[in-house]
């Protein structure tokens, strides 16, 4: 509901920055305010993307239409291209943020989700959900490694929570996937650009 919220003000809304909600909703809300909720307490995100709950809305609707089959087509993602294309997409959604110019302009904003949007729901159908979440969805992959400060984790079964010390989720026994060093320092530049801008 709220990702239609966004969409609609912007491209219905005040075209004004300072009397429509969608750059409050997210650039303060969104993107500070759920970074700081998912590295605090722990990540929210799968249950709050918009992207995934279209897809699985969407597949679970063809499943029940073909009769089991779904909408992902099974390519294979490239395991040497590991999570580089989310550190790439992260430099660029950092240079929407920071730099460009109308970065604070509902309809761009809007314009931007639904660019994303189409970008993200192909890469679920050529790839399927779960690799692309783990590689190249960026917002994904951040709130993901956000989470792993948290002192709340979902537990072995998916359905229940564990709680441990702050900053254990880093300490795992999982190999790191190609980029993803890449992909933090990426996150490391941008809180050290924003700071210095």
């Amino acid at each position: 509901g709220l990702f239609v919220l966004v969409i609609a003000a912007g491209l219905l809304g005040d075209p004004h920055r300072l009397k429509n909600l969608e750059p409050t909703l997210v650039w303060i809300i969104w993107w500070v305010g759920l970074s700081l909720v998912t590295a605090c307490a722990g990540n929210v995100w799968p249950v709050l993307d918009p992207w995934r709950t279209l897809f699985d809305g969407a597949d679970a609707l063809v499943r029940r239409l073909r009769g089991g089959r779904g909408l992902a087509l099974g390519w294979a993602y490239p395991g040497r291209a590991g999570v580089w294309p989310a550190a790439a997409l992260l430099l660029l959604f950092v240079w929407v943020e920071v730099i460009f110019p109308d970065a604070s302009v509902p309809s761009r904003i809007a314009g931007l989700a639904l660019a994303w949007t189409a970008v993200t729901l192909t890469g679920m159908v050529c790839f399927g959900a779960d690799i692309w979440q783990r590689n190249v969805d960026v917002f994904a992959v951040y709130f993901a490694t956000l989470g792993r400060f948290a002192p709340l984790a979902p537990g072995p079964d998916g359905r229940s929570l564990i709680l441990r010390f702050p900053g254990r989720g880093l300490m795992g026994t999982q190999p790191v996937p190609a980029g993803l060093i890449g992909f933090v320092i990426a996150m490391r530049a941008r809180v050290l650009f924003e700071g210095m801008l």
